[in-house]
C-alpha cells in the first residue's frame, strides 16, 4: 500500500530470504476471515482426524514412521511457548524406542504460519492469512526448502508439496474446490442438501 519508493523491507522470514530455486508460492482468495483458516495452521492435532487417509496410505505405501505415529496417537501432549514476535506451538508423542516424536509450528505476528514438518528432507511450509475484509482474505502458500532448490518431482502435481498448495480456476484466484461445488469440485455429483449451497460461485464485489 502506498508509493513503491515508501515500501519497507521484507520481513526476515526463512522463505523470504532463500532464493527463487527454493521457494514455490501460490495466492488463492478465501472466503472466510483470516482468523477462521489461521486457526487450523495453528492445531496441528487436527492433522490426525481431518487428514488420517491421507496419512494412514502415507505409511503404508511409503513406510513413514512419522506418519504412522500421528495417526496411531490423536491426542498428543501440547505446548505454546510465547515469543516476542508470536509463539512457537509443538505437540509431542511417545513413540517406539522410548523416543518421543515432535511437531513444532509458528505463529509470527499477524498473519504468517509455519506448519510442523514432517521427518526427513522434505521441503517446509507455511502461510500468510491477509485480510481482505471480514468475510474474504488473500492466503498465499508456500513451499520452500532452506539449503537446496526443490525438484522436479516436489513441483509436481502428484506431490506432497502440490497438495499444499489449492488448485484454482484458470485465470482467477479462486479455488477449484469452492462454496458453489461445496467444496468438492466441479465434477462432484450433486449435494444431497440443496439447501447448504450457495446460489452462485461468482467472485463476491
Amino acid at each position: 500500500m502506498g508509493p513503491r519508493d515508501k515500501m519497507p523491507e521484507l520481513p526476515e522470514l526463512e522463505w523470504l530470504t532463500v532464493p527463487s530455486s527454493h521457494v514455490y508460492v501460490s495466492k488463492v482468495l478465501r472466503h472466510c476471515h483470516w482468523t477462521q483458516g489461521m486457526e487450523g495452521d495453528l492445531d496441528s492435532v487436527h492433522v490426525g482426524f481431518l487428514h488420517q487417509e491421507v496419512f494412514k496410505k502415507r505409511a503404508q505405501t511409503l513406510n513413514h514412521e512419522s506418519a504412522k505415529w500421528l495417526v496411531d496417537d490423536l491426542t498428543p501432549k501440547e505446548e505454546i511457548v510465547p515469543m516476542p514476535a508470536g509463539c512457537l506451538h509443538a505437540t509431542y508423542r511417545d513413540v517406539e524406542g522410548d523416543r518421543r516424536y515432535w511437531k513444532i509450528g509458528q505463529w509470527f505476528f499477524p498473519w504468517f504460519t509455519t506448519i510442523p514438518g514432517f521427518v526427513g528432507d522434505g521441503p517446509l511450509g507455511g502461510h500468510a492469512w491477509v485480510p481482505v475484509d471480514d468475510q474474504r482474505c488473500w492466503v498465499f502458500a508456500f513451499s520452500w526448502h532452506p539449503t537446496r532448490p526443490l525438484t522436479a518431482q516436489e513441483l509436481s502435481g502428484k506431490s506432497a508439496v502440490a497438495a499444499f498448495h489449492a488448485e484454482t480456476l484458470p485465470g482467477t484466484p479462486f479455488a477449484v474446490c469452492n462454496e458453489g461445488n461445496d467444496y468438492a469440485g466441479p465434477g462432484a455429483p450433486p449435494a444431497r442438501q440443496p439447501w447448504m449451497r450457495s446460489p452462485t460461485c461468482r467472485p463476491r464485489t
